[in-house]
């Protein structure tokens, strides 16, 4: 039966309580009165199986002394064994009978019977035991009751042992089964799930060995012991109460790797310390450092290049205050592991050809059973088997009838008897009359004449018969007919039986399944019955490799104290300057081994990639306040480079090789050397306010890395507080396999700007480095790693230095790329720290010699050179600055009119002290068109080249101007004169990112310089502004004119012709203004004048593409007693307005914004014009040698002018 019986096996003396189930075995009544009856084991597979109630108890543990309040408990479920008894053993249904029985012939089945033993001890852990090879299991117990003198019977049990066991040992081995879930709201570790699931995915690696085991009524007794590298378990049970439980996991600390061992033990203690004694179970946790320094010196060379320190200290050994981890999500709780197959892709690629076929040839066999006939009519019908002998049996039946013949035969002898005549009366007695006789007469003793055989003639009667009775005589039946008629039947009826027989059989035996088909010998039945076993195979096989992959157990957690705070695990990591320390909380990883099996790889969670990618995540969220963002990911690569990464270097080689997850650890701002090399250089050591510590596997385990690390650059800090900032660098990839050697062995995560150009006197005034950092180079500090030569040609440095200047040219543009690589120089600044004995670090900047070339109208020699030095330390404050043998030439194309040189421009600043600029020998060449300067240009040489004419420094908040104003004696050549010449030149360093200028000025607007030539005078004065751009402003005015006076005492007079022109240029915006002015004047007598004058006024404005002009007529008359003036004013009127208007007429010749475009020509001064304030107002002749220093100071004026400017 599928499922036998269970009965109740009680034995009150000792506490026996069983259940009993009976397989394969026959009841035999009792022989006799008062016997039991017995059961008979029916063959060799008989079997009893032996349930025992709950073997074990689950308590919750308590974790503080004195804490004695009740605890949760559950019963495990019941326990069963199976004993295999030989064929025709006798088993007396009682107690003692069955004991007996069990005792004399029983064997104890072991595992390798399914089913057969289940034993749940300890709570929720399915075991089942084993003996060694070569070895059985034994059941001790005693049939009987065990009693004492005093008559007290002791407590049954059953101790299981291997039969060749030692004393004191069972010598078994326990085979975990299976493990069941907690329940919720029961704390029972340990043994927890995990601890139980650790247990069965072991027995892999080995199984615990058992000494003792014991079952009985009140709960079983045990003593187990396992003992591998990554799991340890002891367990002591005395009657179902666990007396001490200890599991321990050997693993790693992530990320460094140290070895530890995790452990809970639970140990029943009598506590007499609370309300009432308690012998509970307390329990512990602790995490022991079984590695507590590890080393970092020596490994695979890059990894050894990620990590700045060569050894990592745990400070302390061991942990107890800890949180019992559980198997949830909450965090410091186990996370799990679940092995993962082989892809089954191979076994579901068999399953689906051997279902296609099995689909295929099930539909053929169907088709054949539904084809076969479905009743006995159907085969008859179909011809099959015997159905043909049966018809041709029964169609040979049917010629046969005797019954017919017999009935015919008697039908016609009634007929025959009404034919028949009657004879004629006679005296004599009649005669019996003569007849035919028919064909069974023939031989009965009678003739055909009616004489019968003795021959007596007088009873001889011939009647005659009429052909009518003749006709139906003959076709009368004879009975010899009808008995082989009769015979014929019996022998068809009986081969009609036996066939019909044979046909019923036949259709019986007709398959109606595909095993019948089978079974019939049919090859294709027996094919497909051959599939679906195959079938079968393959769906429990990936039925199994399914459930196991199901199958989780306990891998990592991350250790929180029993605050529910993760623990901080105090460290002391060795850099090649120093110990840093810091605490940070760390992840305990199981290390966990299985050996390769048909269906799963082998497992190592050390060198597993997933693991690792799953720890690494864990890792990084880790106390959330820390944890790196997602971008914060960096270099984490193992091994030999790939192929071209160790080529020159390119921007690309700063990309990192791997990225894996890190996790943020704050430091104090630590000085760390980052390098480790046997050459230090400043460069190598930096401020480190925070690691971004991640792990890769490497050598079965792992090896942390920094995937980053933020740091404070008190180079930026100190020369540009503004724009410092904490940067993230990683380690370039170069650096990760070259070591030392890489030019840059560090990259910035984000790049950086460094921008000098508003704050150019801490980077020596004269140049303004900007340029945006990627990297830092141990020797020139912050870099843009594209400065750095390429295998493929020379750098970009108008891209790189984009807004950087030089005396306010483009810096990438005035490098002299060429000779600078053939220099083997810098193509950027240094600036590192400068490490002092017993000083705060400073920071110093240098870019020496660095060779520039010609760009617009800055034009060098082979000597031309800028040297760059700052130097910023407790000790010493200093920038310097040098810009040796340029040249500023006018214009930058062509024939050159104005050339500007200077031997050397020197930036300074020293301790406490104001910049200052000094200008070597500056000099000053007219050429071209100004060749008739040549007399002026030798008298400034020789005022420039004065020994004590050093220029004048003017320091502000926003720059320096340093410049040369010399008075310059009278110029005469020929019937040309020039003085009163103030010859001024200026150069002007800003710091807030203005270009640096050059000024030049003859004369100035309120001094203005005097010309004459021959009888006609005049002045003026030129300014000059140039920049990088070539020639910023150019404004020049000249005056001319001449007067004649005449005065013959009775009358006199005067007539006078002026002109003026100012040409002002700002870069492509050009306005000139002109202006004429004819007059006279009469006196006679002193009573009667009169004056007349007219001014003529025009105005072009490049900008407006506009020319207008205006005229005014002022006559005056003064008599004795009248005096009168009119005055007739055009108006302003546009001469030229656009292509498109080319004479146009518009009273208005500017918008408002546009109405003052220059100053006004010397003698006039804006009035109140008829066109709003256009028309200049006429002055009287007396006013006009002074007009010009009435006008308003130059910078005033030019103040006043750039108001209106648009």
């Amino acid at each position: 039966m599928s499922q036998p019986d269970l009965f109740l096996l009680s034995r009150p003396d000792d506490l026996v309580t069983l259940g009993v189930q009976f397989v394969g075995f026959r009841p035999v009544l009792a022989n006799a009165a008062g016997q039991p009856p017995t059961l008979v084991a029916q063959s060799d597979a008989a079997r009893i199986v032996l349930s025992f109630p709950p073997q074990a108890l689950a308590e919750e543990k308590y974790t503080l002394r004195g804490a004695t309040d009740r605890r949760g408990a559950r019963l495990s479920n019941p326990s069963h064994l199976t004993f295999a008894l030989p064929a025709n053993t006798s088993v007396a249904l009682s107690a003692q009978g069955v004991l007996a029985a069990l005792a004399q012939a029983g064997q104890v089945a072991g595992p390798a019977e399914a089913n057969a033993m289940l034993l749940e001890l300890p709570w929720r852990l399915s075991m089942a035991v084993q003996a060694p090879a070569g070895n059985s299991v034994v059941a001790d117990y005693a049939p009987l009751p065990i009693t004492s003198a005093a008559g007290v019977a002791g407590l049954w049990q059953l101790r299981l042992r291997a039969r060749s066991a030692p004393p004191g040992s069972a010598g078994l081995a326990l085979l975990p089964l299976s493990a069941g879930a907690d329940e919720a709201g029961l704390d029972t570790a340990p043994l927890s799930y995990a601890d139980r699931q650790a247990i069965v995915s072991a027995q892999a690696n080995g199984l615990a060995a058992v000494q003792r085991l014991e079952l009985s009524a009140l709960g079983g007794s045990l003593a187990a012991r396992l003992q591998q590298p990554a799991l340890q378990w002891a367990h002591e049970t005395t009657l179902g109460r666990d007396r001490k439980v200890l599991i321990t996991m050997g693993g790693i600390l992530y990320p460094f790797g140290h070895r530890a061992e995790y452990s809970v033990v639970a140990e029943r203690t009598f506590d007499a310390s609370g309300s009432q004694a308690v012998a509970g179970l307390l329990r512990q946790q602790l995490l022991v450092v079984t590695e507590p320094v590890r080393s970092f010196a020596e490994g695979d060379a890059a990894l050894v290049r990620q990590f700045p320190f060569h050894e990592v200290e745990l400070l302390t050994r061991s942990y107890s205050d800890l949180a019992l981890p559980q198997q949830a999500a909450a965090p410091g709780d186990w996370q799990l592991l679940s092995r993962k197959p082989y892809p089954p892709d191979n076994l579901k690629a068999q399953l689906s050809e051997l279902t296609a076929q099995a689909e295929t040839l099930g539909n053929t066999l169907t088709q054949r059973l539904a084809d076969l006939p479905q009743t006995p009519q159907q085969l008859l019908d179909l011809g099959y088997g015997s159905a043909p002998a049966l018809q041709e049996a029964q169609a040979n039946l049917a010629l046969y009838d005797p019954a017919g013949l017999l009935a015919q035969q008697r039908a016609i002898d009634r007929q025959l008897d009404a034919l028949r005549p009657r004879p004629r009366p006679t005296t004599r007695p009649p005669s019996r009359p003569r007849r035919p006789l028919s064909p069974d007469e023939l031989g009965d003793g009678s003739d055909q004449n009616g004489d019968d055989q003795n021959g007596d003639p007088g009873n001889t009667y011939t009647p005659t018969y009429s052909q009518e009775y003749y006709d139906l005589l003959a076709t009368r039946p004879s009975n010899q007919a009808i008995q082989e008629a009769q015979q014929k039947h019996d022998f068809y009826a009986q081969q009609v039986a036996q066939l019909q027989a044979a046909v019923q059989q036949e259709f019986a035996a007709i398959p109606r399944s595909m095993q019948q088909l089978a079974a019939s010998g049919d090859a294709d039945a027996t094919q497909y019955l051959a599939l679906q076993g195959q079938i079968g195979s393959l769906q429990a096989v990936l039925a199994q490799i399914a459930a196991a992959a199901q199958q989780t157990e306990p891998l990592y957690f991350v250790p929180h104290t029993a605050a529910g705070s993760p623990v901080q695990f105090a460290l002391r990591c060795a850099a090649a300057n120093g110990d840093v320390h810091f605490s940070t909380p760390l992840l305990f990883v199981r290390d966990v081994h299985y050996e390769a099996t048909q269906y799963f790889p082998a497992f190592a969670s050390l060198i597993d990639a997933d693991v690792a990618g799953r720890l690494a995540a864990t890792w990084a969220s880790t106390g959330d306040d820390n944890a790196a963002p997602a971008a914060d990911m960096a270099a984490a690569a193992v091994g030999p480079p790939p192929a071209g990464a160790l080529a020159p270097r390119a921007a690309a080689a700063l990309a990192p090789l791997a990225r894996v997850a890190a996790r943020r650890q704050p430091l104090p701002g630590v000085p760390i050397d980052l390098i480790r090399s046997a050459n230090r250089l400043a460069g190598d050591i930096h401020e480190v306010h925070a690691l971004s510590i991640a792990a890769v596997q490497y050598a079965n385990g792992f090896w942390p890395s920094l995937a980053q690390f933020e740091v404070e650059l008190p180079a930026v800090r100190t020369l540009l507080p503004e724009q410092s900032k904490r940067v993230a660098l990683a380690y370039a990839d170069e650096f990760l396999h070259v070591g030392d050697q890489a030019a840059v062995p560090l990259a910035l995560v984000d790049k950086l700007v460094v921008d000098f150009t508003r704050q150019a006197d801490r980077s020596g005034g004269l140049v303004a480095p900007k340029f945006t950092a990627d990297g830092i180079s141990r020797t020139l500090g912050l870099v843009p790693t594209g400065a750095l030569p390429l295998p493929a040609g020379l750098p970009d440095l108008a891209t790189l230095y984009a807004g950087a200047t030089l005396l306010g040219f483009p810096l990438g543009e005035v490098i002299n790329l060429a000779e600078t690589t053939a220099r083997n120089l810098p193509l950027s600044p240094a600036i590192v720290p400068l490490l002092l004995a017993g000083q705060p670090p400073g920071v110093q900047m240098e870019w020496p010699g660095l060779p520039l070339k010609s760009y617009g109208p800055l034009k060098t020699t082979d000597a031309t050179t800028l040297d760059l030095h700052v130097e910023l330390s407790p000790l010493k404050t200093e920038t310097t600055c040098t810009v040796e043998n340029i040249s500023v030439v006018l214009p930058p194309t062509g024939t050159p009119f104005l050339t500007l040189t200077f031997e050397s421009l020197v930036f300074k600043q020293e301790n406490g002290k104001a910049p200052d600029l000094k200008i070597s020998k500056p000099k000053v060449e007219f050429e071209g068109a100004l060749k008739l300067l040549r007399v002026l240009q030798e008298k400034l040489q020789q005022l420039l080249d004065l020994g004590d004419s050093g220029p004048t420094v003017e320091v502000t908040s926003v720059g320096l101007t340093a410049s040369y104003t010399f008075a310059v004696p009278s110029v005469q050549m020929g019937g040309f004169l020039l003085r009163n010449i103030a010859f001024r030149t200026a150069v002007e360093v800003p710091f807030d990112g203005r270009p640096v200028t050059v000024g030049i000025s003859f004369a100035r607007r309120d001094n203005p310089f005097n010309l004459s030539v021959l009888l006609f005078g005049g002045g003026g004065y030129i300014d000059l502004l140039l920049g990088p751009a070539g020639l910023l402003r150019l404004e020049a005015s000249m005056e001319f004119g001449a007067a004649v006076a005449v005065d013959f005492l009775v009358a006199s007079g005067e007539v006078h012709a002026l002109g003026g022109v100012r040409y002002v240029q700002r870069g492509a915006d050009i306005e000139v203004d002109g202006y004429l002015r004819f007059g006279g004047s009469v006196q006679v007598l002193g009573l009667v004048s009169v004056s007349v004058e007219l001014v003529l006024t025009l105005h072009y404005d490049s900008e407006l593409d506009k020319l207008w002009g205006q005229a005014t007529l002022v006559l005056e008359i003064n008599l004795l007693l009248y005096a009168d003036s009119v005055e007739l004013d055009s108006g302003p009127w546009v001469l030229y307005d656009g292509p498109d208007n080319p004479l146009g007429v518009s009273a208005d010749p500017a918008p408002a914004s546009r109405r003052v475009p220059g100053p006004p020509p010397a003698g006039l001064a804006p009035a109140a014009p008829v066109a709003e304030g256009l028309a200049p107002r006429v002055l009287p002749p007396a006013f006009l040698a002074a007009a010009s220093a009435a006008e308003a100071d130059l910078q005033t004026w030019q103040t006043y002018q750039a108001a209106f400017a648009p």
